[in-house]
């Protein structure tokens, strides 16, 4: 895979997915000022999804380099996304537990 056309992907996932957070984010905030007790609790969960999107676009910018790499036969490379990917879901197992 040519570099340019993975640092183009990768650009329109993290530019898309900061967008498509701050929407839902933007969402809930509107909800829960303009909605009724129910409506706040409906503005909050789309502000936590808003934000889990956030806290997952580096972890899926990972996932996408690894699957490139893998078809690009730069194993690796691969190979070290995979291990950044393992040490971002021990860090995820770490901080739920």
């Amino acid at each position: 895979m040519k570099n340019r056309r993975l640092e183009e992907q990768l650009a329109r996932l993290l530019s898309g997915g900061t967008w498509i957070a701050c929407a839902i984010i933007g969402a809930g905030l509107a909800a829960m000022l303009g909605l009724p007790a129910a409506g706040a609790r409906l503005g909050a969960g789309l502000v936590t999804a808003g934000v889990v999107i956030f806290v997952l676009l580096p972890a899926l910018r990972v996932a996408w380099m690894l699957i490139a790499f893998a078809r690009a036969r730069a194993y690796r490379f691969a190979a070290v996304a995979g291990l950044v990917l393992v040490a971002i879901a021990a860090g995820f197992a770490v901080g739920v537990s």
